[in-house]
C-alpha cells in the first residue's frame, strides 16, 4: 500500500484537470473519500487559501483529525501573512495547521519578500504552524529561492514526462539544503492517462511526444496508470506525493497499488517540451 499520499483537494470546488470528466465534486462524493482516506490511516490533506470555497467546506467537514498542508499566494498590497493566516484558519475552523507553502515562489523574490519570509517564520516559532515550504515549477527558481531562504519542504512537479527535479546533481543540492521533496503532477494533471486519440488539439504540435509514450507502454506491457505510478514509487528521494482524484474507486486503484517488479527504462520518456509540461502555458 502507498502511504505517503497526500490528497489534493483543488477538485472539491473547482473544474480541475486536463479533461474535467467528473469535474467539481458533490459534498456526498466528498465525504466518502474523506472517510476512505481515514479509514486507510492516511492523513494529509492539501488545499489552498486561493480555494476559499474548498477551506470553508473542509471547515465545515469537521477534518481536525488530518494535517493540512495550505498554500498562500501575495500580491504587492497584501503581503500580511498573518491576517492571511488567521482567514485559513477561521475557514478551516481550527487552531493550526501542519504546513504552509508560498504557492508563487516568485513572491519571495518581491520587494517585501523577506518580510512575509519572516512572518512566516514567527508563525512557526509561535507553534501555528509546523513546517514553511514552497511550490515550484522549474529548478532555476528553485535554486534562487533556496540561496535566499530554508524551507523544509519542496513541492515541485514530478512524472514521467517532467524529470527535471530527479536528476543527481540536483537531487545532492536538496540534500545539502536538507529539505524534503512533495512530488505533485505525477499524472500530469491527467494528461499521461489519455489516449492518443483523446488529447486536447493544443497538443497536436506535441502529438509525436504522446504517441511515443502509447508505443512504449505496449512495448513494456503495461498501462499508463501503473507506469506512472511504478516511475513515482521508484523515487526514493520523494517523502510524499500529492494525488488529486474524482472518486473512491480511483483513491483505492491509487493507495492498493503494487509496484512491478519489472525494471523500466523510464529514461527515455522525458521530454523537455513546456508546451506539454507546464501546465501554466495549456
Amino acid at each position: 500500500m502507498i502511504k505517503n499520499i497526500i490528497l489534493g483537494t483543488a477538485n472539491f470546488g473547482l473544474n480541475y484537470g486536463i479533461k474535467n470528466k467528473y469535474k467539481k465534486l458533490g459534498i456526498k462524493k466528498i465525504k466518502k473519500k474523506l472517510i476512505n482516506f481515514k479509514k486507510k490511516k492516511l492523513n494529509f490533506i492539501e488545499t489552498s487559501q486561493d480555494y476559499t470555497n474548498v477551506e470553508k467546506l473542509l471547515g465545515n467537514l469537521n477534518t481536525k483529525q488530518f494535517k493540512i498542508i495550505t498554500k498562500f499566494s501575495f500580491s504587492e498590497n497584501n503581503n500580511f501573512v498573518f491576517d492571511k493566516f488567521l482567514e485559513t484558519i477561521k475557514n478551516l475552523k481550527t487552531k493550526n495547521v501542519h504546513t504552509v507553502l508560498f504557492h508563487n515562489s516568485s513572491d519571495l523574490l518581491k520587494k517585501n519578500g523577506e518580510i512575509i519570509y519572516d512572518e512566516m517564520l514567527l508563525l512557526k516559532k509561535k507553534g501555528y504552524i509546523k513546517k514553511i515550504g514552497v511550490s515550484v515549477y522549474k529548478t532555476k527558481e528553485l535554486k534562487k529561492i533556496l540561496d535566499k531562504y530554508k524551507f523544509d519542504i519542496v513541492q515541485v512537479p514530478i512524472n514521467i514526462f517532467n524529470q527535471t527535479f530527479i536528476k543527481k546533481d540536483f537531487l545532492h543540492y536538496l540534500k545539502k539544503k536538507k529539505v524534503e521533496i512533495h512530488a505533485r503532477s505525477i499524472f500530469l494533471q491527467g494528461l499521461l492517462l489519455l489516449k492518443d486519440k483523446d488529447i486536447p488539439d493544443k497538443f497536436l504540435k506535441d502529438l509525436k511526444i504522446f504517441q511515443k509514450w502509447n508505443l512504449w507502454l505496449k512495448k513494456n506491457r503495461t498501462t499508463n496508470f501503473d507506469a506512472c505510478l511504478n516511475f513515482i514509487t521508484n523515487q526514493k528521494c520523494i517523502k510524499k506525493i500529492i494525488v488529486g482524484v474524482d472518486n473512491s474507486k480511483q483513491l483505492n486503484e491509487i493507495i492498493n497499488f503494487k509496484k512491478s517488479k519489472k525494471k523500466f527504462n523510464f529514461n527515455m520518456m522525458k521530454t523537455k517540451s513546456s508546451r506539454v509540461i507546464d501546465p501554466k502555458l495549456w
